[in-house]
């Protein structure tokens, strides 16, 4: 018989205080909440809105300027476009190399 067997299991160490490190948020888009502050940032649209802004037949600047006084959606930075076939559910085809 090996004497590792009859040792005791070691005494493990318990943490009495859960202290987590502190985690850098990194967010590319600001959520403002003050009505004003969201005001002073420009309007865009989302896939459904460019629907509803195309149907009012304006110029490129009317159009813009449309978005400021009315959008629901405002940031400070251009939102990056999803990947074609990200949203898609199916998988695509196996091409067959035999």
């Amino acid at each position: 018989m090996d004497d590792t067997e009859n040792k005791l299991p070691e005494k493990k160490t318990l943490l009495n205080k859960f202290k987590r490190s502190k985690r850098k948020v990194i967010t590319k888009h600001l959520n403002i909440r003050c009505k004003a502050d969201r005001a002073k940032l420009k309007g865009s649209d989302c896939w459904e809105c460019r629907e509803y802004y195309n149907n009012l037949g304006l110029p490129e600047e009317q159009l813009q300027k449309r978005k400021n006084q009315i959008s629901r959606h405002r940031h400070k930075y251009k939102r990056p476009n999803t990947p074609p076939g990200f949203w898609d559910p199916e998988f695509p085809e196996t091409s067959d190399t035999d």
